[in-house]
């Protein structure tokens, strides 16, 4: 007897940019996922490292627009820089001025859909003193394992003088005509908490966030704290690479569900679990003890009812 294999399931993410150290999840069919937008897509990333390949490639896979939010002059000037290569293609002249440049003259992203900003989007305007920390972009970021004491995904200088910056705050619907970005992607170690607790204050809920965490969400507390927050306002995982995450909004915030008015010792959201299952098992139970019921009322047949027929 043969047997029949199923066909295998696509599977429903993958990793980008190819060939490129700094690789991130993303779904593997981006264009049926944003259909009949393609081409209107609006992309937001909040990137302190030098590497925007993988915002280009990010952009690329959906002909989006991209607005790439910089900490410092020198990222502006990086960034301007990028746009004259994406303008200039293999003709550019400044080809030679970074080895990132050649990869990203071959990127099909045109430089008039490149927005640079300075400073970090949320709710509101203002500064902010921040820490700029560097991490290694090959990938070997963030300890996931628990096999070292050290989760911080190597981010800090361990000469402790990590340099300190003025970074304006930009409330982020000014960057928009569209009052939305379809894709926020945070690269930004140490800052990424405060920047999804700005996004997520000022009303943002992007259909993809893609977001490096500096430290692993099952052993920091606080970044579990933001991973959480995030989850409950309407986003599941969908994949992590090397600590970088996938999250998709499904529309359906756990905080929406639960009574935050009535005073009690107990938490809201785990009341509300325990109120959900228990009336699941309750259901469950009462439509089997139904089923039971109904078997044993019907007429059982006998041995020699049988036999007489």
């Amino acid at each position: 007897m043969e047997t029949q294999t199923q066909p295998q399931q696509p599977s429903l993410t993958t990793v980008f940019p190819t060939n490129h150290a700094n690789v991130w999840p993303i779904l593997s069919d981006m264009w049926s996922f944003f259909a009949g937008n393609a081409g209107n897509i609006s992309v937001l990333s909040v990137n302190s490292t030098k590497d925007v390949i993988p915002d280009l490639k990010l952009a690329e896979k959906v002909g989006a627009k991209i607005t790439v939010c910089v900490p410092t002059d020198e990222r502006v000037e990086y960034m301007n820089d990028v746009k004259i290569v994406l303008k200039e293609r293999s003709k550019s002249t400044i080809l030679s001025k970074d080895e990132s440049f050649p990869v990203i003259s071959k990127c099909w992203v045109l430089s008039n859909r490149v927005s640079i900003v300075k400073g970090i989007p949320g709710a509101f305007n203002g500064s902010a003193e921040i820490v700029l920390k560097e991490r290694d972009l090959s990938g070997n970021t963030a300890d996931l394992s628990g096999n070292t004491a050290d989760l911080s995904g190597n981010t800090a200088d361990l000469s402790g003088n990590l340099p300190k910056v003025i970074v304006p705050l930009v409330d982020v619907f000014s960057l928009t005509e569209d009052n939305y970005f379809d894709i926020i992607k945070i690269d930004f170690p140490g800052q990424e908490r405060s920047i999804l607790s700005g996004l997520l204050e000022a009303g943002m809920r992007s259909s993809l966030i893609l977001v490096f965490w500096s430290k692993s969400p099952n052993k920091d507390k606080q970044t579990r704290a933001a991973a959480a927050t995030l989850q409950n306002h309407g986003y599941t995982l969908l994949s992590v690479v090397d600590g970088k995450y996938l999250y998709h909004y499904n529309d359906k915030p756990f905080y929406n569900l639960c009574d935050w008015e009535t005073p009690s010792m107990k938490n809201p959201m785990v009341e509300k679990i325990i109120d959900f299952t228990t009336k699941t098992l309750e259901r469950r139970f009462a439509a089997s003890l139904e089923v039971k019921q109904t078997t044993e009322s019907q007429p059982q047949e006998t041995s020699e009812s049988v036999k007489s027929v």
